[in-house]
């Protein structure tokens, strides 16, 4: 560094990044990747990828709400673009974006728990769609629910398909289907004596 840059904070740090700059070309290329560079390309993208959403919110790739979908989508396509893209300045910009956005899914997420009010400006709110066995039109009309989309949910949550045995089903947030069905009183179905011992079966239904 020259004697001038080292008394300007600004020129300094410039200066400090084009040598940065002129390392990670050294070793990742410039233009006209090859398969090395490119390989070592993703192998360092993929490192610091992994490192940021460890540290960041698990949401993020799990099964979220379409805000950490989105979220999750734009950090894929902005990553990949370290990996393909020309120039090492645009590989330390594009993981700097890529660290940006995991930073703000945290920020956000840990408002909306923070917030009773901002989570659902974020993320929605969850739709009733039946209440006491009775199916509310509005709500399934509302979400582009049909009766054979509760139905299957029905099954996949191990229910007989009776809407009539549901106590409560919501459209939550994340696009899934919650249900929760009637308990119903033990049924006897058999009584038997033996030996002066009386059995007594009965069936939850």
């Amino acid at each position: 560094l020259s004697a001038t840059a080292m008394n300007n904070p600004v020129m300094r740090t410039a200066d400090m990044w084009n040598e940065l700059n002129e390392a990670l070309a050294a070793v990742f290329g410039e233009n006209n990747l090859n398969a090395l560079q490119t390989a070592l390309r993703a192998v360092i993208t993929f490192i610091i990828t992994v490192a940021a959403i460890r540290l960041g919110n698990k949401r993020l790739f799990g099964k979220g709400t379409a805000f950490d979908t989105v979220v999750a989508i734009m950090i894929g396509s902005v990553m990949s673009r370290a990996i393909t893209g020309s120039g090492s300045g645009t590989m330390l910009a594009v993981w700097g974006a890529g660290l940006t956005l995991i930073g703000m899914h945290w920020l956000v997420s840990t408002l909306s728990f923070h917030n009773s009010w901002f989570g659902p400006l974020v993320k929605g709110h969850e739709v009733e769609l039946v209440r006491d066995g009775h199916i509310l039109d509005d709500k399934m009309q509302r979400t582009g629910t049909s009766r054979r989309d509760l139905k299957r949910a029905m099954r996949s949550n191990g229910h007989y398909p009776d809407f009539e045995t549901i106590l409560m089903a919501h459209m939550e947030r994340d696009g899934s289907i919650s249900i929760v069905t009637k308990s119903s009183d033990p049924r006897i179905v058999d009584i038997d004596v033996k030996d002066g011992v009386q059995t007594v079966r009965i069936a939850l239904d």
